[in-house]
């Protein structure tokens, strides 16, 4: 009795799959397609069926990762970008601005009692370079957020 050899095409139409998901199933099994070879169908559906082995494996795989990070979330271990954003404004940005607002009018009397406007002045320029360079940028990615989440 001859077993019966396929080729790639007849392989891809009996097992229902395409001729590069064939050759794939093929090349993991560490058996390299060569234009005209024919393959037994014992070889084909090992090679087929570790390709869905490998599938289900990953599969669940990323299915354990899913219900990790949903417990995780649930735990409250994460919070997504916009809270931790949201967060940070609160923390650090509002609290830095406001202390630069006012900063100029505390430390200038302090700094140089003889010419408290002069250093006035100075710690003001200085305030407003340091909101335009540092600040404005995070104010401005601040409110792209919120337009984007509304």
């Amino acid at each position: 009795m001859t077993i019966p050899q396929l080729t790639l095409t007849s392989a891809s139409i009996a097992f229902g799959r395409s001729k590069e998901t064939v050759k794939r199933a093929l090349a993991r099994a560490g058996i390299s397609h060569v234009e005209g070879a024919t393959y037994s169908i014992q070889t084909l559906h090992d090679s087929l069926a570790g390709d869905t082995r490998a599938e289900r494996a990953r599969l669940l795989s990323e299915q354990a990762d899913k219900t990790s990070l949903e417990n995780r979330k649930a735990r409250g271990e994460l919070v997504s970008i916009s809270e931790m954003r949201r967060r940070l404004w609160e923390a650090i940005y509002l609290p830095t601005k406001q202390a630069f607002e006012h900063m100029d009018e505390e430390l200038s009397p302090l700094l140089s009692p003889d010419d408290p406007n002069r250093t006035k002045a100075i710690l003001r320029q200085w305030i407003e370079d340091f909101k335009k360079n540092c600040l404005k940028p995070i104010e401005d990615d601040h409110e792209k957020q919120n337009e984007t989440e509304n």
